[in-house]
């Protein structure tokens, strides 16, 4: 149940199960209101204003592809999954048609295309439309102007930035083949959150998973009630640990984001490295590979 009043919404249950919800006592980073479900556990923000999409310059996109440049192998990962389900149907990757959804710089369905899928992408930023574009890309800037259907979907680190993501995944199911394949890589809760807890109570660092940029932190028992709700069946859901910024040099500025004094960004930065290598940290990801049903 929402409210809507103007330019914003305000959630009176979660917006995921409509199950009650705890006000948290703590606001996210950037002062924005926080709510737990009390069923299903997903953490979200409760209150949302409707704002402007950022305009992106040449030069911030070339930083931070440039600095997402170490994180590549969850794309090949995700291709690994996909290629072992369809071999199962004795279905080959040549040919098939793909949309990634957030391509970004379009580094994905260019791999993509290399294996000979038939790729495309979409992003909501104009300015990210035409840098794809640039590298002779074929990206949407509009779901609403894509006739075509696809055997596969794809979205890494979407889901979580989505105001609406029930609604979001009924629309993309419009957009999919009957038993074609839908494929998530979304941040879920795991022991990381429990530190950064910790570390907020004691005033040392903020937790930044749950922002306005980040809308919701999911559980699997949440993503699961999410599926239930929706046109697709769940062939599996998958943790694991998967990192944006997998170096030292990009963990330092994450620590840094979190409000670690920059005096020890470095320091924290290998102790943080050597704690995902033993998974101390917990499988900070979730991986959904669904199928649409069948009209």
């Amino acid at each position: 149940m929402i409210d809507n009043i103007y330019d914003s919404i305000s959630y009176k249950t979660c917006k995921i199960c409509a199950g009650p919800i705890e006000v948290k006592s703590r606001k996210t980073v950037d002062g924005l209101p926080m709510a737990e479900c009390l069923n299903c556990g997903l953490l979200f923000v409760k209150d949302v204003s409707i704002k402007q999409l950022r305009s992106d310059t040449d030069e911030s996109l070339d930083e931070y592809y440039t600095e997402i440049s170490t994180e590549k192998s969850k794309f090949n990962y995700c291709l690994n999954l996909i290629k072992s389900f369809l071999d199962h149907q004795n279905r080959k990757m040549a040919g098939q048609r793909l949309l990634d959804i957030g391509c970004g710089d379009g580094y994905f369905i260019s791999l993509c295309q290399n294996l000979g899928i038939d790729s495309y992408g979409y992003d909501i930023s104009p300015a990210v439309v035409d840098y794809a574009k640039r590298k002779g890309l074929k990206v949407f800037a509009a779901l609403n102007k894509i006739t075509d259907k696809f055997d596969i979907i794809t979205m890494f680190d979407v889901l979580e930035h989505m105001e609406n993501p029930r609604c979001e995944l009924e629309d993309l199911a419009k957009l999919l083949k009957d038993n074609g394949l839908i494929f998530i890589e979304t941040p879920r809760k795991c022991l990381a959150d429990f530190y950064l807890s910790i570390l907020e109570v004691l005033g040392v660092a903020r937790n930044n998973r749950i922002s306005a940029e980040h809308l919701q932190l999911f559980t699997d028992n949440s993503l699961q009630k999410l599926f239930d709700q929706l046109p697709y069946k769940i062939i599996f859901i998958k943790n694991k640990t998967s990192l944006s910024w997998g170096d030292t040099e990009g963990i330092s500025q994450y620590v840094n984001n979190i409000g670690i004094p920059k005096s020890l960004n470095w320091f924290v930065a290998i102790i943080v490295k050597s704690l995902i290598r033993i998974n101390l940290f917990g499988r900070n990801k979730a991986i959904i590979l669904a199928t649409k049903n069948a009209n």
